[in-house]
């Protein structure tokens, strides 16, 4: 069965509950059931393929160890480095490029990450989050855009321990719902 969710009320919602009731006629195939959501109002989004990721051997961006594009900042490898060539309790990644947002507003940027790590966010040459190991600082902060410019964008992650390691690139606005930075809104540095 599909259902057609209308999103013209006057007053739009930002959650959405749906009910399942428990019944194995919903999903005879046995996997799991997928719901997509699709929010016909949105632009269309860009082409990017994710950011230039440069790993270090050591939490300082020294030692470099190789470079290669992740198409999103949304990890978590908690015990485990990475990649192969680090070790899991001391190293530094910098993620390079552009962003460019879908709507023009003041977005919010989060960071979450284990608080033994460090975040540095920079976009269009100004410091949004500047977290530091230990400290119970925000790991979020905003940043007025317009939608279809890409703006610089640097993000630094350090790591100082061997547990509990991860780290995501969040972004959201009035417009749009909390999420990771897809990477068809990031490019890559040269």
């Amino acid at each position: 069965m599909i259902e057609t969710l209308n999103d013209k009320s006057p007053e739009p919602e930002k959650m959405l509950s749906i009910s399942i009731p428990p019944s194995a006629s919903y999903n005879i195939g046995g996997g799991p059931l997928q719901i997509i959501l699709k929010d016909d109002d949105a632009p269309p989004g860009g082409s990017g393929t994710g950011l230039k990721a440069e790993y270090f051997a050591k939490p300082d961006f020294t030692e470099p160890v190789t470079s290669q594009v992740d198409a999103q900042i949304d990890f978590k490898w908690d015990k485990k480095a990475p990649i192969a060539k680090v070790q899991p309790d001391k190293y530094s990644i910098r993620w390079s490029g552009k962003i460019e947002p879908l709507y023009s507003d003041t977005f919010t940027f989060t960071t979450p990450g284990t608080p033994y790590g460090t975040a540095k966010l920079i976009i269009d040459g100004k410091t949004v989050i500047a977290a530091k190991a230990g400290k119970s600082v925000s790991r979020s902060g905003t940043i007025a855009l317009k939608a279809g410019k890409k703006y610089d964008i640097v993000l630094e992650y350090t790591n100082a321990r061997d547990y509990g390691s991860f780290i995501r690139l969040i972004w959201s606005n009035p417009k749009q719902f909390e999420q990771a930075v897809p990477k068809s809104q990031l490019f890559p540095s040269p």
